[in-house]
């Protein structure tokens, strides 16, 4: 449970981190751009 936590937690730092480097790279970012929309409507209701 705690190692679940974590990986979240992790995730969450890593997630914006990775999306703004790949921005800053210039890589398409249209599909994650979606993903993104969906993880935050998706987390709004944590």
């Amino acid at each position: 449970m705690v190692l679940l936590i974590i990986i979240l937690l992790a995730l969450l730092v890593f997630a914006p981190l990775t999306y703004v480097i790949m921005n800053a790279a210039g890589v398409d970012t249209s599909d994650l751009d979606a993903a993104m929309e969906s993880f935050r409507f998706w987390t709004k209701g944590i």
